[in-house]
């Protein structure tokens, strides 16, 4: 019985290899997606707004429910892109390509919005908008890494030329993540963090977060997670319809929306 519910799963995961059954089943999937993070990050930032006190910091504290989520789901994101550069060179699985360009595609956006709101943050809380300590000089380095894959993926013609390009890139500085994540307690090392490190945001009663502060952020986390996913196959749908336009299903696509314009 396991047996036979383990080889279905891996028969429906492998489906997803295919570019065009991805393109057919994810439509569904990232509309779904899509609303249902619409609802999560508005009631997010509605209760943030309205019933989240403003003496911690004023209103300037609002843009934690922005930063705090952009920054965790660009850092996951990189991540993602790391797990997909081992599959690209690996097992060569023809959508881990097109979901690496994509989440590096929706993973820089989250990394400058990070960046811009942690500026806006940081200039009631340290009195100036960046102060290169240790994490914020490794979510800099994020942001360029981001634009650096994008760079590789304007400069090569050749989709799997570039695709292998980046996959070494991506395991070579996945790393970073690490930096970023222990920054704060690199004080003994030498290196002076005006950041605080992570606090327990998930552990309900045992949170260092006020539950005024913590349901909204919680809310605004998940949101942005699910958002990323929605927006992520948003984008790869369109990569595949790029990548693979000479095949003959998606000239049928092209006609068919064709016929629909006259």
């Amino acid at each position: 019985m396991l047996n036979t519910v383990w080889k279905t799963i891996v028969a429906w995961f492998l489906k997803w290899g295919s570019p065009k059954w991805f393109y057919e089943q994810s439509k569904i999937w990232s509309l779904i997606s899509g609303w249902l993070a619409t609802f999560m990050i508005s009631w997010a930032f509605i209760y943030g707004i309205f019933y989240t006190p403003t003496e911690f910091k004023g209103h300037m504290s609002r843009a934690l429910y922005i930063h705090v989520p952009s920054a965790s789901l660009s850092m996951m994101m990189y991540f993602a892109i790391g797990i997909m550069a081992v599959i690209v060179l690996v097992w060569k699985m023809k959508m881990s390509s097109v979901m690496l360009k994509s989440t590096a595609q929706v993973g820089a956006g989250f990394a400058v919005v990070m960046f811009v709101t942690g500026a806006i943050w940081g200039t009631p809380a340290w009195g100036q908008g960046i102060v290169w300590d240790p994490r914020l000089l490794g979510d800099g380095i994020l942001v360029l890494l981001y634009f650096g894959i994008l760079a590789v993926y304007s400069a090569i013609d050749s989709y799997e030329q570039a695709d292998k390009t980046v996959a070494v890139l991506a395991i070579c500085t996945v790393f970073i993540l690490v930096f970023i994540k222990y920054a704060p307690a690199m004080e003994g090392l030498g290196m002076q963090s005006i950041h605080q490190d992570s606090s327990n945001v998930y552990s309900g009663n045992d949170s260092a977060i006020d539950k005024s502060y913590q349901r909204p952020l919680l809310m605004g986390i998940f949101g942005f997670m699910v958002m990323g996913m929605s927006l992520v196959l948003r984008q790869a749908r369109v990569e595949v319809l790029v990548r693979y336009r000479t095949a003959k299903w998606v000239q049928a696509i092209f006609d068919k929306e064709l016929a629909k314009g006259k």
